[in-house]
């Protein structure tokens, strides 16, 4: 007998539509009849019924099939149902401000269902034109409308947006005066504008840079340039302009050649008067508060200071106001004296210079010691021993110099200076230590010493022998009473040996060790330090490399510079430089509810394990840290993660990670129950533990993953696939070896991402 699928039909628009939609579903069979015809929309889950309202945006994909009362699955058929309910959005480029030049409107319309079908704009009222470019080109504000429709027939709304065009500059006009002006001038800008209007009026004054504003003063004398433009706001710029203002408001400037300084000759005043405006009509003048006369000239000869005033008259009538000047005239040179010392001094001597002047006043003292350069001043401080020679002279603001004047000023203050043979290096013996002083002027007459801070004694010679650095102090004193400062002097003298110590850690390491070796002498100092490793000869140096795996003996001392030499010292360096071993065996599969020893094995040769964690994560991705040898539970099905890790006293760690699969265990049936011949098919159905049922909240068994033996299930239609969801599975008899008369049956396949795992041992008749 052939077996012939049902044949489904369906009736359904082929092009975009706006309006909802209904499908329908017609099933015929030739054999036993149609039983069942099952739909999907968009790829929900299967429905029975023949009858389906689309009603949803967009391409709508329905799925349909049909199964005749014999079993018969058709195979799935698909149509498409397009449905746009949305009109199109239609967006211009039109400019928001106003334009200088022709603007080009561009329309972009864009539609997420059926796609733009055409698009329409209207000018200032004018009828719509199917387009989606054009010209704007009328100076003045442009309405522009504009719409779409799409190819399922939705019309947009109308928009609307304003074109603003300007070609034309703005004028401004001023209020400038054009005859001079006595006064600052107060200048107003008036600019208008026909179309966009006035946005900026920018002046400059005398070729300054451009200000913004429309109100400016003018104040400078003379014929100021205003340069003035205004701009709009589309951007047109007016033509530069240009007024005068003139203004003349400043009386007339007179100077004099008068001179500052005293002056010792009689002085020829010169007056000299400008005007930037009408022009100098009259100058005057006074000397010593005289009247005034006019001129520009005259002499000054009276000794003494001369106060002169002046001032001039423009043509306008400007009168300036009145100027003075003093002209200062000195003839006579001032006197210097000076309160030198007649006797010797042992003390360095300031010497005052005092200078007076009748007339213009001291303006320079100068002097000069031992022949020197003369230097200014009034104040010098004298303390070469010896005889020393004083010369001195002032000067007048006027000019006038005194003749030259000298005196002698006689010292003695040099204390003698004493020197010692103390050795500068450290010392193994005592020390003899030798004071020689000498004198230049009157001569020694004393030489002092301590040792360590003890009282001074008189002497030039003595002995130093108590170990460390012992601080002597001496100093001598002059047949005139100068008492030489103290000085002071080191005597070192060292017998003890140095201290070394090393900074090797007490601790395992797990890299190389660099070792340094850290010494100190309270005396002379060190001078070297010398190490050994294992034994080997020893070396000079305070830093090494140890990097030999295990336990290392380091052996050390120093020498200080007096040649003292240290007891050897010793330390131990340990190195372990491999981590701990760890192995596990789990197996990869377990069954639901039992209870697995977790067991690992650790071993650390050298430095020992310090530390030891195993972590458990389950399906459920919590974390649980156990201990070694702990019993599992196996509570959920699904892969489990076992990561164990092991630190020995070095720090170094080794991780491990192990995974398992828990099963489900499931009860399997088998149809038929004893298996005759080796063709056609048997049925295997699965019945699983509580909490787990196929066909119900889960997607069913996953028929590509199930086998029996190691073969697999038949999935060569719809049908099976549905079956496998419920837990029934098909299997080729010839796929199998039936040679014994039983034979047990192993079951395995994937639900939900869990496996399950079932046994039946069938009879087989032969």
């Amino acid at each position: 007998m052939i077996e012939t699928a049902p044949i489904t039909s369906s009736v359904a628009p082929t092009e975009w539509s706006e309006a909802n939609a209904t499908v329908k579903l017609t099933a015929t069979d030739t054999g036993s009849g149609v039983a069942h015809t099952f739909y999907s929309l968009d790829g929900t889950n299967y429905v029975e019924g023949t009858t389906i309202d689309v009603n949803k945006n967009g391409a709508n994909h329905i799925y349909f099939y049909s199964v005749d009362k014999a079993g018969n699955v058709e195979a799935v058929q698909t149509i498409e149902v397009k449905m746009d309910k949305t009109p199109p959005v239609t967006r211009s480029n039109a400019p928001a401000e106003w334009s200088k030049e022709n603007v080009t409107v561009e329309l972009t319309a864009t539609d997420v269902g059926s796609g733009v079908a055409h698009t329409y704009y209207a000018v200032n009222g004018a009828d719509f034109v199917e387009g989606t470019s054009f010209l704007v080109d009328k100076e003045g504000v442009n309405q522009i409308s504009f719409y779409s429709v799409d190819i399922a027939g939705n019309v947009e709304e109308v928009k609307s947006a304003a074109v603003k065009i300007d070609r034309t500059p703005p004028v401004t006009v001023t209020n400038t005066p054009s005859e001079w002006s006595k006064e600052r001038v107060t200048v107003d800008l008036l600019a208008t504008d026909t179309g966009s209007g006035v946005a900026h009026t920018y002046y400059a004054v005398n070729g300054a840079d451009f200000t913004e504003g429309t109100t400016l003063v003018v104040d400078k004398d003379g014929v100021n340039q205003i340069s003035f433009y205004s701009v709009d706001f589309a951007g047109n710029v007016e033509e530069l302009k240009t007024k005068e203002v003139k203004i003349d408001k400043t009386p007339p400037v007179t100077v004099s050649n008068a001179p500052t300084k005293w002056s010792k000759e009689a002085v020829n005043v010169e007056l000299t008067a400008t005007d930037i405006g009408t022009g100098v009509a009259h100058t005057y003048y006074a000397v010593n508060g005289a009247d005034f006369v006019e001129g520009t000239s005259f002499l000054v000869d009276k000794e003494g200071v001369n106060q002169i005033s002046f001032y001039s008259v423009d043509i306008a009538g400007n009168v300036e106001e009145v100027k003075s000047a003093a002209v200062k005239i000195d003839r006579t040179p001032p006197v210097t004296v000076t309160n030198t010392p007649s006797e010797w001094s042992k003390e360095r001597v300031t010497v005052d210079l005092l200078a007076t002047d009748t007339g213009s006043g001291v303006a320079h003292t100068y002097y000069a010691v031992n022949g020197a350069d003369f230097t200014e001043g009034t104040t010098l401080v004298v303390d070469k021993d010896g005889v020393n020679q004083i010369s001195f002279y002032s000067v007048d603001f006027a000019g006038n110099v005194e003749e030259l004047k000298t005196k002698e000023v006689k010292i003695d203050k040099t204390p003698p200076v004493t020197v010692s043979n103390a050795p500068t290096k450290w010392s193994k013996e005592a020390v003899n230590v030798e004071l020689t002083a000498t004198d230049i002027g009157s001569g020694v007459a004393h030489t002092y010493y301590a040792v360590n801070e003890a009282d001074f004694i008189e002497g030039t010679s003595f002995v130093v022998d108590k170990e460390g650095v012992n601080q002597i102090s001496f100093y001598s004193v002059d047949f005139a009473g100068n008492v030489e400062a103290v000085k002071t002097a080191e005597i070192k003298i060292d017998k003890t040996p140095p201290v070394t110590i090393s900074n090797a850690p007490t601790e395992w390491s797990k890299d190389k060790v660099t070792i340094k070796l850290t010494a100190t002498d309270t005396g002379s100092g060190v001078a070297k330090t010398f190490y050994a490793i294992n034994g080997a000869d020893y070396v000079e140096g305070t830093s090494f490399v140890v990097d030999k795996v295990g336990i290392n003996k380091i052996s050390f001392y120093s020498v200080d510079k007096a040649g003292n030499k240290e007891a050897v010292q010793t330390a131990e360096v340990k190195i372990d430089n491999t981590a701990p071993v760890v192995t596990m065996d789990l197996g990869n599969e377990h069954k639901l509810g039992a209870s697995l020893p977790l067991i690992y094995l650790a071993k650390d040769e050298q430095s020992g394990i310090a530390f030891e964690k195993m972590v458990v994560k389950g399906p459920d991705q919590a974390e649980l840290i156990m201990p070694n040898g702990a019993n599992l539970q196996l509570v959920n099905p699904g892969t489990y993660t076992i990561t164990v890790t092991v630190t020995n006293k070095a720090g170094l760690s080794t991780t491990i990670e192990r995974k398992f699969v828990v099963y489900v265990p499931a009860t399997i049936e088998v149809t038929p129950k004893v298996i005759k011949g080796n063709s056609g098919v048997f049925t295997v159905r699965v019945e699983m533990p509580n909490g787990y049922k196929a066909g119900t909240s889960s997607q069913g068994f996953d028929l590509n993953t199930a086998t029996i033996n190691g073969v697999k299930a038949l999935t060569s239609n719809n049908g099976y696939y549905n079956q496998a969801k419920q837990g029934q599975f098909k299997f080729e008899r010839s796929d199998f070896n039936w040679t014994t008369t039983s034979v047990t049956l192993e079951f395995r396949c994937y639900m939900d991402g869990y496996l399950f795992i079932g046994q039946k041992t069938v009879e087989v008749q032969k």
